[in-house]
């Protein structure tokens, strides 16, 4: 489990050890995983009493420290209920997000997503008119809403999916929401909106 307070990634894993709940820099994560898509197996354990975490990732040994404390209890924000449902090609996804960042970069980072019948509608948010907008196919179940992200986290998501459908699951336009890549149980990711004045 990772978050940052925007956004929270969930993976579930079987372990054959019994490892306790511990907390790790991120920054450690970020360098490990560089390494992590190189190799199909990895090695990992801990020193309990020097809160000492080692990674081994082929040839490489990779050590950081534990934080100290108990982590926030994250299962709150994980939307227990959802109102729409939303399945997209992630590489159309990528594409059409990448675009109206272009038109978001100058004035925020913020792009709106209006989820309608069929398609999805991305909006920046200081739009100059209908040319500014892309729209993509996608299979939607429930209610049409409109919902605004900063795009950046979008990005980071997108670029690590290694499937060709997400499906996101939307409550409402102030509630966190849910990305899951379709065909994957153990793992989903929550991004947090941002609200937008009418």
């Amino acid at each position: 489990m990772a978050t940052d307070g925007f956004r929270l990634s969930l993976l579930t894993l079987k372990k054959n050890l019994p490892f306790a709940s511990m907390i790790i820099p991120a920054g450690f994560l970020i360098n490990a995983q560089r390494l992590l898509n190189k190799e199909d197996e990895i090695e990992f354990s801990y020193l309990k009493n020097e809160k000492l975490l080692a990674f081994f990732i082929g040839e490489s040994e990779i050590y950081a420290r534990m934080i100290e404390g108990e982590y926030p209890p994250f299962e709150k924000v994980i939307p227990t209920e959802k109102k729409t449902t939303v399945t997209i090609d992630a590489d159309e996804f990528l594409r059409s997000v990448k675009l109206v960042s272009v038109f978001s970069k100058e004035f925020s980072n913020i792009i709106i997503m209006e989820v309608e019948k069929e398609s999805v509608k991305f909006i920046p948010k200081v739009g100059q008119g209908e040319e500014d907008v892309v729209y993509q196919d996608a299979k939607i179940e429930g209610e049409a809403q409109k919902i605004a992200f900063n795009y950046k986290y979008l990005i980071e998501f997108l670029s690590h999916a290694s499937k060709k459908k997400i499906i996101i699951e939307l409550l409402r336009s102030d509630a966190p929401a849910v990305f899951k890549i379709e065909g994957v149980d153990n793992f989903f990711h929550i991004i947090m909106p941002v609200r937008i004045q009418e």
